[in-house]
């Protein structure tokens, strides 16, 4: 039984009262009942909270709420004295415990009591305002209602000219909203590319926190996060950025969620947090609206690890549900890729785990040779328990790709190896994008181009969020066609904001360039340096453009 289980009885009592009622509220009421998880409970609460401030600044201060945050709507709603100040203070005290459940961090249990105690009060007192509203309408219309007069000979004189008047404000009506409608488009307030940006299904998958106790285990949570991101890679319906635009906020000290969604050029962010002790893991999940900061969706799981299906059924559980909440399209061959599992042997996922975490150690710091090194042996210990392990076979390439690729780049078999590993990878799993995204680079080199595209177009059937493969696509001159290449250059860039950008914008800068669109690739050629302060790449491209001109 929690501790909080008096607080939450007596919510339930509420609950009955509002039932029927007010359905927005009775929702977000029947989800913190039911929540089990003091994170849940307090982010429940907000939205209890939030439902309510809402109304109140429609009802009392004449407006829509829009991205005004609660605070602000209550300190409005007490200086101009439309709430009672007992009010405002369980208000004030419920925003302010209520955002530990939307940025976990270290707090009592206990505070959940004094949050579920004013959301209490202020459901009681809302009920009382509410009524009292109704009853206020219902003497209006009563005093409407006796001062009517009756003269029928009159009204039967008014009614011609009354439907006249009528008629002619309708048509006048219609006009304006006509007139109003065609300047609203004309000039793109409404519809264009603003209608579509709001509506765009773009996701961050922020680092989950590790809230063991033993950081050993973070490679797990890592891992977990990983999967989630690639599952959602995998619907064509969303539009999600890569593993390393989202590691720069990895931690608690990160900025506000508004800032991130800002910085990322995305409408929606994830966050968890999770923790691993002995073969049981707990992990908490939650979908944001970036803008916001608004909770849309949150789910608390506890798993005993009795083999890999318990792993990789959470996982994809948790992109089909952040999926369903955003009304994203799963087809059936996305299911399928969502639900698969990738190995039966849980100690081969354990290494694959701890080599993928040391890889993308060395892929942020390429300078971190160890981190390849101890990548390479868990691979390798990975296939000793499952021979078949499609994806120990792709990171294994990658490596030897990392490793051997300038000693080997003029060699007769430059990375054969790299090849042989990505074909025994794709003869036991057919549906993994790093093999072809591999392929598609060696052909790249290669000069083969036709046999690069092909290779990185299978990627993106798989992975149609994967930046890398339209990045190189966007390397490749094919048929001499600039705005094929500029699309898969753009495309790249939507898709990755993390330390590549710089050199994504300098690549569509050149190709810009060499268009002809030398004041538009100016402008993109400033925003890299502004990103990494690269002045040597920046004066290099303006020599560039010098050249063109002949200004020897």
């Amino acid at each position: 039984m929690h501790i909080w289980s008096t607080e939450t009885k007596e919510l339930e009592t509420l609950h009955t009262l509002i039932k029927g009622r007010f359905p927005e509220l009775e929702k977000e009421l029947v989800r913190l009942i039911k929540a089990d998880d003091e994170n849940m409970v307090l982010l429940y609460s907000r939205r209890c909270l939030e439902v309510i401030i809402t109304d109140l600044c429609e009802c009392e201060l004449n407006r829509l709420r829009k991205t005004e945050p609660l605070k602000g709507i209550i300190d409005k709603l007490h200086h101009e004295e439309k709430i009672p100040s007992h009010i405002i203070t369980s208000m004030q005290n419920l925003n302010s415990l209520s955002t530990y459940g939307a940025h976990p961090k270290e707090f009592d249990p206990e505070q959940v009591k004094p949050v579920l105690s004013n959301l209490t009060i202020i459901i009681k007192w809302y009920l009382k305002y509410k009524d009292a509203q109704i009853i206020s309408k219902e003497r209006v219309k009563e005093v409407i209602d006796e001062t009517k007069t009756q003269d029928d000979s009159t009204e039967q004189i008014k009614k011609p000219t009354k439907k006249l008047i009528l008629l002619l404000s309708g048509l006048a009506l219609v006009v304006i909203v006509i007139v109003i409608v065609i300047a609203l488009f004309v000039f793109n307030i409404i519809g264009g590319d603003k209608r579509i940006k709001e509506l765009e299904k773009s996701i961050a998958v922020l680092p989950f926190l590790n809230d063991s106790p033993d950081e050993e285990n973070t490679y797990f949570i890592n891992g977990i996060m990983d999967e989630v991101l690639i599952n959602l890679q995998t619907i064509k319906d969303l539009r999600v950025i890569s593993r390393n635009s989202v590691e720069q906020y990895r931690g608690p000290d990160k900025p506000a969620t508004p800032e991130i969604a800002k910085a990322l050029n995305v409408n929606y962010i994830v966050e968890g947090s999770g923790q691993k002790y002995g073969n049981t893991f707990r992990l908490r999940v939650q979908l944001l609206e970036g803008s916001k900061d608004r909770h849309l969706w949150g789910e608390s799981y506890e798993q005993e690890i009795e083999g890999t299906k318990d792993v990789f059924r959470i996982q994809s559980q948790i992109a089909e549900a952040i999926a369903a909440e955003l009304k994203a399209i799963i087809t059936p061959e996305e299911k399928q890729l969502i639900e698969k599992t990738s190995t039966p042997s849980l100690t081969a996922l354990d290494f694959y785990q701890r080599g993928r975490d040391e890889f993308i150690k060395y892929w942020l710091d390429s300078d971190n040779r160890e981190a390849l090194e101890r990548a390479e042996d868990l691979y390798h210990r990975a296939l000793e328990y499952d021979s078949t392990f499609a994806q120990a076979y792709t990171g294994l390439a990658w490596i030897y790709w990392s490793k051997h690729y300038w000693e080997e780049y003029f060699s007769e078999t430059f990375l054969d190896s790299v090849i042989i590993l990505c074909d025994i990878a794709l003869s036991y799993d057919s549906q993994v994008a790093d093999a072809y995204i591999i392929r598609g680079n060696y052909f790249r080199v290669k000069g083969i181009v036709q046999k690069a595209i092909d290779e990185f177009d299978k990627a993106l059937k798989i992975n149609p969020n994967s930046w890398e493969a339209y990045y190189r696509k966007g390397l490749l001159y094919y048929n001499d066609d600039p705005v094929w290449v500029l699309e898969n250059c753009h495309k790249a860039a939507s898709l990755n904001h993390g330390s590549e950008l710089p050199s994504l914008l300098r690549n569509i800068a050149g190709h810009y360039r060499w268009a002809g669109f030398r004041e538009i690739a100016h402008n993109y050629n400033q925003e890299a340096l502004k990103l990494d302060g690269d002045s040597a790449a920046y004066l290099e491209y303006l020599g560039g453009v010098e050249f063109n001109l002949g200004n020897y």
